[in-house]
């Protein structure tokens, strides 16, 4: 009986230990690291196509919460014109942020780490700062030799209510934006064209990716994007889409009519020309864009323009104005035809 008393609690407390030790496992393992002994920042600056990267200076601090922290001295992101962006991003990152500190001795040392808000009025654009707060623990060990070493550094963000969000990487997201416009203007061409004749046309928006509204506002007019919207221009006339966030793609359609006027057009995006006289039958619609593509309202010139031309058509059945004097032109000729017939006559 004594015996399996002894072996009754030797397995509990076996069972009891292994749980334990289960549950460091599953706790060390549920805390992601940033990577293990190394720690960087990434910096994604996001920015629509048909934008110019801004020259700007991104700036992290970082707060030691014990008082032995080491100081960790304020990291820098620099971008410049010469920056380029892939799929709406330019990364960027600091490596090795703790790679300075000497840590005092063995434990766990906090720091907070920000980013500075600067200015957000840059190169004719806005700049959107990233408020998150980052809680970032090094774990410093004692080494063989009696020296110290990082042996994992973790990061958290701070969530709503004083709750932590655990992260797998240091990341500070900001944007870029610029807003442009888009002109759209119309002329006709031919001796008998009609100057006050006006033409139907559509288009359609579609918002850059770094873009978070639906809508954007010209003048007194609000647009959604995605939806299609119908304008009429006569010669001389223009439509201007203005307070477009730059990076917006769209397609200009003007509606066949079987008027007789042959339509062209002549697209310039970002300030490059990049379609010129595309034309297409009287009858037929004519859009900016081949079917399923669109075209690019950047930070630079945006205009598409379109030309039709009156096919004139010789005319017959003309009346003179001066039908008066011909007539009595040919009435004195046949006079004098039938003057000298007669005087032939006379003198036989």
């Amino acid at each position: 009986m004594m015996k399996f008393k002894k072996f009754k609690t030797a397995a509990a407390a076996g069972l009891m230990a292994a749980v334990m030790c289960m549950g460091t496992v599953v706790s060390a393992a549920e805390e992601p690291t940033v990577p293990t002994a190394k720690a960087e920042i990434q910096k994604d600056f996001q920015i629509a196509e048909g934008i110019t990267v801004p020259g700007i200076t991104f700036t992290f601090t970082f707060a030691g919460l014990e008082a032995d922290a080491p100081v960790i001295s304020a990291k820098t992101v620099d971008y410049s014109n010469a920056d380029t962006v892939t799929s709406g991003i330019s990364s960027k990152t600091v490596a090795e942020i703790f790679s300075e500190a000497t840590f005092p001795h063995a434990g766990v040392y906090t720091y907070t780490v920000k980013e500075t808000a600067g200015e957000t009025s840059v190169e004719n654009g806005t700049v959107t700062y990233d408020g998150s707060v980052y809680t970032v623990r090094v774990y410093v060990k004692n080494t063989e030799n009696g020296g110290l070493a990082i042996d994992q550094i973790t990061a958290a963000k701070s969530g709503a209510a004083g709750t932590e969000e655990k992260q797998d990487a240091i990341k500070f997201v900001n944007k870029f934006e610029k807003t442009t416009s888009l002109t759209v203007a119309k002329h006709t061409e031919g001796a008998l064209a009609d100057k006050t004749k006006a033409f139907t046309f559509k288009v359609t928006f579609t918002k850059p990716a770094t873009y978070d509204g639906s809508t954007f506002v010209s003048g007194n007019d609000t647009y959604t994007f995605g939806q299609e919207y119908t304008f009429t221009l006569a010669d001389g006339g223009q439509k201007v889409f203005s307070n477009l966030p730059a990076g917006t793609r769209y397609v200009v359609t003007e509606v066949g009519a079987a008027d007789g006027y042959a339509p062209s057009v002549t697209v310039v995006e970002n300030g490059t020309q990049t379609v010129t006289n595309k034309t297409a039958a009287d009858a037929d619609s004519l859009a900016t864009a081949e079917t399923g593509k669109t075209n690019l309202a950047g930070e630079g010139t945006n205009t598409v323009t379109f030309t039709n031309t009156y096919k004139d058509v010789p005319i017959t059945g003309i009346i003179m104005n001066n039908l008066p004097f011909v007539i009595l032109i040919l009435a004195a000729a046949a006079g004098l035809v039938g003057y000298l017939v007669i005087r032939r006559k006379v003198a036989r």
